[in-house]
């Protein structure tokens, strides 16, 4: 590393330590919109998860249900689609609510260092080398906030995920609730004798069947992939994009003010 980029980073962390207000409003930001990142990307892991392992129990319930029919496969596709879809639109509302955020962040920032900006420029600095000494302050607190938020998610794996596939299972049944399902018990001739059940085993009918497998088994995905280098590649994966969400908000929004201010400097 050449001499210039460790004096840029020293002082990168000088002013880091200096101003500590903005630091530790940066790092509250990132740090809260990175955890709603890396549950919303749980919540798609667990739902696509949940989706295979459901569609591999469609074999299961045709089994049983020999004699029923039941509009249910495709209302699982269904569901599964309404609830990706529905955390898609959630994961963009977050990506809005973190650009507005950090743009206002870069904005309001500059504003509040416009004296140590023009003194950066009145000392022949370039405006590339002030945004790379912002920039390299912006780095080095995400880098922070990622390794807290990772290191805590760590310890914290398996509550962190039973709590999303908790909330993910809630929320498929509250999907599946709103559409209609069919359940038709199906015989090939009407003078079919009902066959009775076996000594000692509980009588139930198609439809019983099929209640108890709605309620019991068809969300009851409880195999859920804790894998630890699965979920820190998770918890990259969000730092990344929300990363490159912040480094563009907060370059338009520095931009924005300094534009106008170095402007009016040669006004």
């Amino acid at each position: 590393m050449e001499v210039n980029e460790l004096n840029l980073i020293k002082q990168s962390y000088r002013a880091i330590r200096y101003h500590k207000r903005n630091t530790l409003l940066f790092f509250g930001f990132f740090t809260i919109l990175l955890v709603a990142f890396v549950f919303i990307n749980q919540l798609l892991q667990i739902q696509h998860d949940s989706n295979r392992l459901t569609q591999s129990k469609w074999n299961d319930f045709k089994e049983i249900s020999a004699f029923s029919s039941t509009n249910l496969h495709e209302e699982i596709i269904k569901n599964n689609q309404s609830v990706v879809s529905l955390y898609g639109k959630y994961f963009v509302i977050l990506v809005l609510i973190a650009f507005a955020m950090f743009f206002l962040y870069g904005l309001v920032t500059t504003t509040l260092r416009r004296q140590e900006i023009s003194y950066m420029k009145n000392i022949g600095l370039s405006k590339l080398h002030i945004f790379k000494h912002l920039y390299t302050e912006l780095i080095l607190i995400a880098i922070a906030s990622f390794l807290s938020v990772t290191f805590v998610l760590c310890v914290m794996q398996n509550i962190f995920i039973q709590g999303t596939s908790q909330i993910n299972q809630a929320i498929s049944k509250k999907q599946l609730a709103e559409q209609e399902l069919v359940f038709n018990q199906v015989t090939s001739d009407p003078q079919d004798i009902e066959i009775q059940p076996a000594p000692n085993k509980k009588a139930i009918d198609g439809s019983q069947m099929f209640v108890t497998f709605n309620e019991h088994s068809i969300f009851s995905n409880k195999e859920q992939d804790s894998n630890l280098q699965k979920f820190s590649l998770s918890i990259t994966e969000s730092f990344l994009i929300l990363f490159l969400i912040c480094a563009a908000a907060t370059l338009f929004g520095s931009m924005v003010y300094l534009s106008l201010y170095f402007k009016r400097m040669v006004n």
